[in-house]
């Protein structure tokens, strides 16, 4: 799910079914805008938050917990951000709606199977504010 102010859905795409949708806008509301980097465990997954380089746009995707590293989803999402940032001016932040970013689903899909086909990113990682990580990398689904 990519977030404009906090609040309004730019974008979302999810390989599972359920509510987590609505769980992860409900829990919206108590999360700390001043944290960078930030997760919430909630019954068997994890809803990873994290701000991008533009104040604008934060970034929460939802994983399953079982033996995932929590570096290597904060690795995935900063390459999220990075491609969103990419594609989009701050003329469009300014102006855009609810959905607005509908073209961006076909990114993160591709980004999420290439993901899902590789097990890792190529990327520098970073320490996890969640505490504990895991050792193996399967098992895992995401909604972004």
């Amino acid at each position: 799910m990519i977030l404009k102010n906090h609040k309004t859905v730019l974008c979302e795409y999810a390989n599972y079914c359920g509510n987590l949708q609505q769980i992860s806008l409900h829990l919206l509301k108590y999360i700390d805008t001043n944290q960078n980097y930030l997760c919430i465990p909630y019954d068997s997954f994890y809803f990873f938050f994290v701000k991008t380089k533009n104040p604008k746009v934060s970034i929460m995707c939802i994983s399953n917990y079982d033996n995932f590293k929590h570096e290597l989803i904060y690795d995935f999402l900063e390459v999220i951000s990075d491609k969103f940032l990419e594609n989009s001016s701050e003329e469009n932040l300014n102006h855009a709606l609810a959905y607005s970013y509908k073209d961006f689903v076909e990114i993160l899909r591709y980004e999420i199977q290439s993901f899902h086909a590789n097990n890792s990113i190529k990327k520098k990682t970073k320490s996890s504010s969640c505490g504990s990580s895991f050792s193996y990398y399967t098992g895992y689904n995401f909604l972004i």
